[in-house]
């Protein structure tokens, strides 16, 4: 079956390639500039990330729903976090080395601290959408790695609010991405 704008999503449903192809050649562009703008530092993730992405898409395909926006929307959201998802652990692995070894090359160090900065940003300008409280709730759990249960005793919350709280602040993300994306 040939894919097309109209089946190609029930086909990588399926689990048919010629659906996930079809994605590619339409929207690979959009997946590739949403890398490359993360990763434009770091050439030499920007492949591994494009195929992090394919694989989400082709493994999460069951969460896109069309009647909440388009397939290219989608796919953007997934590359962007993907992408921040490698620079992160690109420096994490960049920390484990200077642990290590102690050294580095100055302008491999200048690279990592841009990263940083840019992704300490772009954390900075996506709390701002949250309250305060789930702003501290994002912080503690997300960044810190902390435990709902650490949280909950922390801040003197139970574990439930903790959760609403955390689902309350994702739905803000996804909005406030939502209106992001339409603008650009």
């Amino acid at each position: 079956m040939k894919a097309t704008e109209k089946n190609f999503i029930n086909l990588i449903r399926k689990r048919r390639e010629e659906g996930l192809l079809y994605a590619v050649e339409t929207y690979g562009w959009v997946i590739q500039s949403v890398v490359r703008k993360h990763l434009f530092l770091l050439p030499d993730l920007q492949q591994e990330c494009m195929n992090d992405v394919l694989m989400a898409v082709w493994q999460h395909i069951g969460d896109f729903d069309p009647n909440t926006g388009s397939f290219q929307n989608w796919a953007a959201g997934i590359a962007r976090f993907k992408a921040i998802d490698c620079k992160r652990n690109y420096l994490r692995r960049s920390r484990k080395y200077v642990d290590i070894e102690g050294q580095f090359i100055e302008d491999e160090h200048a690279g990592r601290q841009m990263l940083k900065v840019e992704l300490d940003q772009e954390i900075k300008e996506l709390f701002e959408q949250l309250s305060q409280p789930e702003r501290e709730i994002f912080q503690k759990h997300f960044i810190e790695e902390a435990t709902i249960e650490e949280i909950s005793a922390e801040m003197g919350l139970n574990e439930s609010t903790i959760y609403q709280r955390i689902s309350r602040g994702r739905k803000k993300l996804r909005k406030h991405k939502e209106i992001r994306e339409a603008g650009q």
